[in-house]
C-alpha cells in the first residue's frame, strides 16, 4: 500500500533494469525476548515470547514474511521455491526461563519467478547486516541494479531506494505520503495494520478491490509453506497460486 512500492514495480516493468536477473531480500529476526517493551514492567512485557520459537513459527512466517510481500509486489508471483534451512540455537531464554526452539531458525528459500527471474530471500534469528537494512532488497537487471536503502522500521515499508544504471536516480517517499496515515498514526508501532484496515473499509465503500488483496497474501503464504515442504523433501516445489 505504500507509494514507492508502486514506483519500484513501474521501474522494473518499465525496463529501466532491462530483464531482471536475480533479486535479493533479507529479513533477521534478532529474538522477540530482546524487544524493548518485554524489559519494562507490566501486561505487555509480561506476554511470554517463547511461541515464536514453537513448531509452524520461525523466521519464514515472524519476519521473512514482509520481504516476500514486498519483493512480490515488485517482480509478481513465483512459479517454483526450494530451500535449506537449519537450527543454529537450540535454546534461548527469557525471565530465567530456557526457551526450547523447535523451528529452523536459519533458512535460504530460492525463488524463480513467473517472469524468469531467480530470487533469494533469507530469514534467520541473527544478527542483522549493517550496512543493509531490516527487509532490504536489491533487483539486478541486464542494465541497471535497484537498493532499497532504507525501510521505516516501525511498518516495514520501504523509503529510499537508488536505481543504478544508464541514469542513476533516487526514488523517495516519507511515511506521511501513505494516505491513511495522519499525524497521530505516524508516532504509533506498526502503523501498516491501520492503513491497511482504512484500505478495506474504502474499497467496501467504494465498492472495488483492496489493494492489498487475499491472492497475494494467500501466494506469499504458500512460498513459505512450499520452502518448509522443499526443506523437508529435499526437492524442488512448484506453486498453485497466482495473484
Amino acid at each position: 500500500l505504500f507509494p514507492l512500492v508502486g514506483q519500484l514495480r513501474a521501474a522494473v516493468e518499465g525496463g529501466e533494469l532491462g530483464p531482471v536477473y536475480m533479486a535479493y531480500t533479507y529479513t533477521m529476526g534478532f529474538g522477540h525476548e530482546h524487544e524493548p517493551i518485554r524489559g519494562q514492567e507490566g501486561a505487555l512485557a509480561a506476554i511470554d515470547p517463547s511461541w515464536y520459537y514453537r513448531a509452524g513459527a520461525g523466521p519464514l512466517p515472524d519476519v521473512t514474511v514482509y520481504a516476500l510481500q514486498l519483493i512480490t509486489s515488485v517482480l509478481g508471483p513465483v512459479r517454483q521455491v526450494t530451500a535449506l534451512a537449519n537450527l543454529r540455537r537450540p535454546e534461548r531464554s527469557w525471565r530465567g526461563q530456557t526457551i526450547t526452539i523447535e523451528i529452523a531458525d536459519n533458512t535460504a528459500v530460492l525463488m524463480e519467478f513467473a517472469s524468469g527471474a531467480i530470487g533469494v530471500a533469507v530469514g534467520s534469528d541473527s544478527v542483522g547486516s549493517a550496512q543493509s537494512p531490516w527487509g532490504g532488497m536489491e533487483i539486478y537487471g541486464a542494465r541497471g541494479a535497484l537498493v532499497l536503502d532504507d525501510v521505516d522500521l516501525a511498518s516495514g515499508y520501504p523509503v529510499r531506494a537508488t536505481l543504478h544504471g544508464p541514469t542513476p536516480r533516487t526514488i523517495a517517499a516519507d511515511l506521511g505520503d501513505q494516505q491513511y496515515l495522519t499525524p497521530n498514526h505516524l508516532a504509533i508501532e506498526e502503523p501498516h495494520v491501520y492503513a491497511d484496515i482504512m484500505d478495506l473499509v474504502d474499497a467496501i465503500r467504494d465498492d472495488r478491490a483492496p489493494r492489498a488483496t487475499g491472492e497475494q497474501a494467500r501466494h506469499v503464504v504458500e512460498i513459505i509453506e512450499r520452502a518448509r515442504a522443499a526443506v523437508a523433501t529435499g526437492q524442488t516445489q512448484q506453486l498453485t497460486t497466482r495473484f
